[in-house]
């Protein structure tokens, strides 16, 4: 039996999803609003502005198509298609690439705050950690359901 056979398993996994396609979709927003100058007064949160100067442009209109391709995603999970396998993994392996490259930028200041994070507690990083398991295992449940099945031979 395929675990999307059950209707609360796929609602599940789309749920997740658009929570992911969201968090794309706004970073992706509030950065290329900024990039692109269409604040007519001064930005809001004048603390973020060193991170958003060091922000190439590639960088939020590569998550903006990521964010697109999970909202299709999201339907096709609720379709049942085997396609729906790649419009998830692609995504998100291009966030995670994204989120490597950022970590690797020190003018980005990232590493800096993961480490400050960590410092204040060692439990800091259970909730992303958890969020990446759970990501894998939507894509290990759509992979395994996107195999064909074995012919019958009788």
């Amino acid at each position: 039996m395929r675990l999307t056979s059950w209707w609360p398993v796929r609602w599940g996994m789309a749920l997740w999803i658009a929570l992911l396609a969201i968090d794309a979709l706004f970073y992706a927003g509030i950065t290329l609003t900024y990039k692109l100058g269409l604040f007519t007064e001064p930005y809001p949160y004048p603390q973020n502005v060193r991170l958003l100067e060091v922000t190439p442009l590639w960088e939020p209109l590569l998550t903006l198509v990521a964010g697109v391709v999970l909202l299709l995603a999201i339907v096709l999970i609720l379709r049942r298609s085997r396609v729906a396998f790649g419009a998830v993994v692609a995504p998100f392996a291009i966030m995670l690439l994204q989120f490597a490259v950022r970590f690797s930028r020190p003018e980005s200041g990232y590493l800096q705050s993961l480490s400050i994070a960590y410092q204040k507690s060692p439990f800091a990083m259970i909730w992303p950690i958890a969020g990446l398991a759970i990501t894998i295992l939507i894509c290990l449940a759509l992979w395994h359901d996107r195999r064909t099945p074995a012919p019958l031979y009788e």
